[in-house]
């Protein structure tokens, strides 16, 4: 396929705000590419050129391609700074001053991806003025929107509207002309969390190219998650006999040790949202490396602690261990823990069908206690008051309370259910624990806000039944007004020209800007009320739900938009809080 053509099917996408359009859209893309067009297309249609565990970094920043831009469309500063405008939008701004209308005859996509991959490969001396260089030259030969879709991809700000699950149901519509095949795509994506091979493997053989796709060390598994419930005797009804491990508020980390085709083994560590994060890590590399098992693949919480008290440090300063360019002095004065609470592969096999029990004998003999890294401690519960006792210690430790597990389960990769539980101190009654929202749109403010260009963000949470984002509050208060620039900054970078496909919001809401639901933040509120407008759980014959004075109190760049809190757990809160 062209990629003039590709370009088109963009257009389409982005014009449209209905799910149900768009997998359309998608799927009769699909139809039309061979396997290897299909492959690239499912990373270039999220913006990247790989897997998202695999680093897509063009390191050609905003501020390096802006004065870049005006040099080649031969403008001066002031009329660059008038075409980019205050959308900050330079794709836009290019593109409309853009002298080539028709693109360089027969561009296939592949031709595209293999001349994005050399620039994204260019390293080495003078390595931005090459890169700049092949940029100028693919430009050159590309028609106006050509250019726009080149640099949003360039920028990592190429977003068409829609989620994870709206291109799997595409995958299934291509097969079969319906959502029949989905959930066991998506099965298969949450133990390969390698969209591009699932689709590849699906083009060439069908629905029986996933039985190929198992877990394997070196790409990660999308992981489980906990509900949550605030009774403890209500979690031992619900589980049965159980077992209790503290919750620890630092990083979630999947660590992959393997041995690669030169023979070396290797340590790979992904957060949450599957970004890698292995070269932030050294301390724990090297204790990971130490580990007589040459594979395996467990989870864990690394956590900073206090080198005098041996305490544990809040997440602010844990974070400060997150950041991609890693200061020797924070290594040194943020030592980490890494506290391993689930085993997925050892002993050369897959371990995720054992039950909780089975697995934690695997891990007690794979990973020994040391002072970097060591089995989470555990206690089993057979009464509710077991439980209690449990959260209690956990409070008294200076913890934020447990996760309670069943002993009989298997792991279920990419899934939330009530094989986990956690239980929090603060999950009392009135709303006092945090909701995890993603940012649906902001809206521009009055008085001295309206000079900061944000005034307040629109908050969603995800249904997990429609995979939709539904608003449940707007807030306007937290953030410093330093902060506030920079979540208007960041915001910016997801802007979106109408409504996303994914995103359900009542007209009395819409913001200023919509944003693609990228952005998570943890939101402290007084209650949650029942709400006409907000759509958060509404349906034909009940009402939404919505955050009573929330308050933004940070970012969680740590976790994806599926990750926030869901309907349900929002239903199940409002339930304790009409209970109290």
């Amino acid at each position: 396929m062209l990629f003039s053509d590709l370009v088109a099917v963009f257009e389409k996408i982005e014009s449209q705000s209905g799910r149900t359009e768009i997998t359309k859209i998608l799927s009769g893309l699909l139809v039309s590419l061979d396997a290897q067009e299909a492959r690239f297309v499912s990373y270039l249609i999220s913006g990247m050129l790989y897997p998202v565990y695999q680093s897509t970094a063009f390191n050609l920043a905003e501020k390096t391609l802006s004065p870049l831009f005006a040099e080649w469309l031969v403008l001066d500063a002031n009329e660059w700074r008038l075409k980019v405008g205050s959308s900050k939008d330079l794709a836009e701004a290019f593109s409309v001053s853009h002298k080539r209308i028709e693109p360089l005859p027969g561009r296939s996509i592949l031709m595209i991806y293999d001349a994005l991959v050399a620039i994204e490969k260019t390293t080495g001396s003078a390595s931005k003025e090459k890169k700049a260089a092949l940029l100028k030259s693919l430009l050159d030969e590309s028609s106006a929107q050509e250019s726009k879709v080149i640099i949003r991809i360039i920028l990592g700000v190429l977003r068409l509207g829609f989620s994870e699950m709206t291109f799997i149901d595409a995958l299934s519509w291509m097969l079969c002309g319906s959502k029949k095949y989905s959930q066991k795509i998506e099965d298969a994506f949450n133990v390969c969390a390698d969209i591009g091979l699932i689709t590849y493997q699906l083009k060439l053989f069908g629905i029986q190219g996933l039985d190929t796709i198992v877990i394997t060390p070196g790409i990660p598994v999308r992981p489980a998650a906990a509900e949550r419930m605030s009774d403890p005797e209500a979690i031992f009804n619900k589980l049965g006999e159980c077992v209790s491990q503290p919750k620890l508020d630092g990083f979630r980390l999947q660590v992959h040790k393997f041995v690669d085709v030169t023979g070396e083994v290797v340590v790979k560590f992904f957060s949450r949202n599957l970004q890698e994060k292995s070269d932030v890590f050294p301390e724990l590399t090297q204790a990971v490396l130490a580990i007589p098992e040459q594979t395996l693949i467990a989870e864990g919480e690394a956590i900073c602690y206090d080198v005098n008290t041996g305490s544990f440090l809040p997440f602010q300063e844990t974070a400060k261990r997150g950041r991609k360019h890693l200061d020797e002095d924070v290594v040194q004065s943020h030592p980490l823990k890494f506290f391993v609470f689930d085993i997925l592969w050892a002993q050369g096999k897959s371990l995720i069908d054992l039950p909780n029990y089975e697995r934690r004998a695997v891990l007690e003999k794979v990973i020994p206690a040391g002072d970097v890294i060591a089995p989470i401690s555990q206690v089993v519960c057979s009464s509710g008051a077991h439980v209690d006792a449990s959260f209690l210690h956990a409070i008294s430790e200076g913890l934020e309370g447990i996760v309670v597990k069943r002993n009989d389960t298997p792991y279920t990769p990419g899934k939330r259910n009530f094989n986990w539980i956690k239980l929090k101190r603060k999950e009392t009654g009135e709303l006092a624990d945090t909701v995890d929202a993603v940012v649906l749109g902001y809206y521009f403010g009055k008085g001295s806000r309206s000079l900061l260009g944000i005034g307040a963000v629109l908050l969603g949470v995800y249904n997990q039944t429609s995979c939709l984002f539904e608003s449940i509050a707007r807030c306007g208060s937290g953030p410093t007004e330093l902060e506030w620039a920079g979540l208007k900054e960041l915001c910016d970078r997801f802007s979106f020209d109408h409504k996303p496909g994914n995103v359900l919001v009542s007209r009395e809401h819409a913001p200023d800007v919509w944003v693609v639901p990228e952005i998570v933040v943890v939101v402290r509120a007084d209650e949650i009320t029942i709400s006409p407008l907000h759509k958060a759980g509404k349906t034909d014959t009940e009402l939404g739900y919505a955050l009573r004075f929330p308050r933004i109190m940070q970012t969680r760049d740590d976790k994806q938009a599926i990750d926030v809190t869901t309907v349900d757990e929002i239903k199940r809160l409002f339930e304790l809080q009409r209970n109290k």
